[in-house]
């Protein structure tokens, strides 16, 4: 008799229900992968598009440059100056734009060849020099040895001392000739190398002075040697010196030694002449102290001339 129980299911509904889960699971992890492999070449395009993006270029303005070197106390004209192109960032308000603002005025410092133009490097105005000192000052321009200029580090607002070494009787004396003097130019040690310098320049410079300042400098440039001092720009005190000497440069023990040797007893020349073993002991007598040699005096007479001869006795 055959069998009619119906047959267990389960198992396979079992088996079926596992199968669908890995083959759903399977899907959604390869979706998942998919989806991680779109955002990472979505971050790559960016990053590449943020690479090779062109960078905006900075905002450009033109400024007025030397055309060459410029020397102090120059004339500027259409032809010293050029158009410089700069960054705006590095564009400061000091700095001029158009060339017609420096034509005609005059450099108050050294000026290299593509610098930047300022106000800071012009006299104010197109008056030049005469209308930037006082009134009762003149300008007085000197040629002086490098030694003098105290190595070339004198610029155009410092205020010096002035000194003169000059010579009388043979001896060398100093003064100090005016002091706390206003430079109106002068050329700086960087403008040495300058092609447009030539070496009779490099050693000029000018002071603002009084009209006695003037004369006395004038005439210690023709007799004497002029030295310059460097004064602190915060400097303000002037003091009266008396001047120096050769001998002031002396110590005290010089005059010592030499008042010393001037204040020494005489000293007998037949001492110094002959040794001491050698000065006799006796004294010896002078000619004035020795008797008078007998002596006999005849008397001729020529015609109602007449003569007297001495004749020694023997």
């Amino acid at each position: 008799m055959v069998s009619t129980n119906a047959p267990d299911l389960t198992p396979l509904l079992t088996q079926d229900r596992l199968l669908q889960n890995n083959v759903s699971r399977k899907k959604s992890s390869k979706a998942t992968g998919l989806l991680l492999l779109v955002i990472l070449a979505l971050l790559a395009v960016g990053v590449v598009k943020q690479l090779i993006k062109p960078k905006a270029a900075p905002e450009k303005v033109f400024i007025v440059g030397a055309q060459q070197d410029v020397l102090p106390g120059t004339r500027l004209g259409f032809t010293s100056v050029h158009y410089l192109e700069i960054p705006r960032a590095y564009f400061t308000p000091e700095m001029l734009t158009k060339s017609s603002d420096v034509a005609g005025r005059v450099s108050k410092h050294f000026i290299h060849q593509g610098e930047p133009i300022t106000e800071s490097l012009l006299f104010p105005g197109k008056d030049g020099l005469s209308a930037n000192f006082q009134t009762d000052r003149r300008a007085l321009t000197l040629r002086l040895d490098d030694d003098a200029l105290v190595d070339h580090s004198i610029h155009t607002g410092d205020s010096v001392d002035l000194l003169v070494t000059s010579l009388r009787n043979g001896k060398k004396f100093t003064k100090m000739l005016a002091q706390d003097v206003l430079v109106l130019m002068s050329v700086p040690r960087e403008a040495l190398t300058s092609n447009v310098l030539r070496n009779s320049e490099q050693n000029r410079i000018t002071f603002a002075v009084t009209p006695q300042q003037s004369e006395m400098l004038t005439e210690a440039s023709e007799v004497g040697k002029i030295h310059l001092a460097l004064r602190n720009r915060l400097t303000t005190v002037c003091e009266k010196l008396p001047g120096v000497s050769e001998a002031d440069l002396l110590p005290a023990k010089a005059f010592a030694d030499q008042e010393q040797r001037l204040n020494l007893p005489p000293v007998s020349l037949a001492a110094v002449a002959a040794p001491s073993d050698m000065v006799p002991t006796a004294p010896i007598e002078s000619p004035a102290s020795m008797p008078a040699p007998l002596q006999w005096v005849v008397d001729v007479f020529t015609g109602s001339h007449k003569d007297s001869v001495s004749v020694p006795a023997n």
